[in-house]
């Protein structure tokens, strides 16, 4: 369920007691009114983005690319920031706080583990999923011992990013 923000609230006043009305459970509205049942009175109120707010950190155009992609066709993503290397991962991370961070551990000027370190750091709300090629069972433990949520091998399959994707959605959706 969308939250509400007290900013993007107006409250229409008459003394009479309102009525929430509730959106489909199917629908993702942009907005909800709730209003007394002779019309009188209500509440319109603008809820949050429901959509993900998600940061590609990848080094290779063509992989980042196709992960974007991905996103777009599977996910309802309001936001999705692209990195390319370490530092831009780690300015792009501070100025978006995303729900969600899909980061290559191979990056061409540090470490993928450096910026899952100072994303953790930073926060401990943001689910991260590591995709790279420098996979294998002692690199997976190393990663959640740092913070990591998933781990995903780039040289096996790109879909369990996509299920990993919209299992964050989801939980972002019940809040």
């Amino acid at each position: 369920m969308p939250r509400l923000t007290a900013a993007a609230t107006t409250t229409f006043l008459s003394g009479k007691r309102p009525t929430q009305l509730s959106p489909p459970p199917y629908s993702s509205p942009r907005l909800w009114l709730s209003i007394a049942s002779d019309g009188t009175a209500g509440h319109l109120a603008v809820p949050d983005s429901s959509g993900l707010q998600l940061l590609i950190v990848e080094d290779s155009p063509v992989v980042r690319d196709r992960l974007v992609a991905l996103a777009r066709e599977h996910l309802p993503a309001e936001s999705i920031a692209t990195a390319g290397n370490g530092v831009e991962a780690l300015a792009v991370f501070d100025r978006s706080n995303p729900d969600a961070v899909v980061l290559d551990i191979d990056l061409p000027d540090m470490s993928g583990l450096r910026v899952l370190e100072h994303i953790r750091r930073h926060s401990t709300s943001t689910e991260v999923i590591i995709f790279t090629n420098s996979g294998g069972p002692e690199m997976a433990a190393r990663c959640r011992l740092l913070g990591a949520n998933h781990f995903v091998d780039k040289a096996h399959d790109i879909n369990p990013i996509i299920a990993s994707l919209r299992t964050i959605t989801a939980r972002k959706d019940r809040l």
